[in-house]
């Protein structure tokens, strides 16, 4: 069984993970995915006469350090399962689409998600890449409830 889990660090996400592993027991093929900011065009944010705000080389930079951050989520999850599991570090605009797209990319059996934390204003306002996925997955997807302590 091929086992997607989202996961942004939170410990809505490591309560998923681990829950999910209790659920889905056996032969699972676990990926981790964790989705960064595509990196940024500096001439995107230039401003007036002033230019970029922000350097070529800089832009790369912050993209290496999400990037590396995101390994750091990945590795702290793997940790929490004690398993091992793929490392997906995947950068995309929007988040939901990503997840769905590594869910296609890996022939995904499911998807693994904790529910969100927004409240649901900002959802409103933001939108949810879990309410993304539940409406766009192309497999079955298991939204894990946060409990907190």
């Amino acid at each position: 069984m091929q086992v997607v889990i989202a996961t942004d660090g939170s410990e809505a996400a490591l309560e998923a993970a681990r829950s999910a592993l209790r659920l889905l027991a056996g032969e699972a093929e676990l990926a981790l995915v964790h989705v960064v900011p595509l990196e940024e065009d500096p001439m995107a944010m230039a401003g007036g006469f002033e230019g970029p705000l922000f350097t070529a080389a800089e832009v790369k930079q912050i993209h290496e350090q999400q990037v590396a951050h995101g390994e750091e989520i990945i590795n702290k999850t793997e940790e929490a399962l004690g398993t091992p599991a793929a490392h997906l570090v995947v950068s995309a605009a929007d988040v939901g689409e990503a997840i769905c797209q590594t869910a296609v990319e890996r022939n995904a059996d499911v998807i693994v998600m904790g529910e969100s934390e927004k409240g649901w204003f900002r959802r409103l306002l933001e939108g949810s890449a879990m309410q993304h996925v539940v409406r766009h997955a192309p497999c079955p997807v298991i939204v894990v409830p946060h409990h907190p302590a």
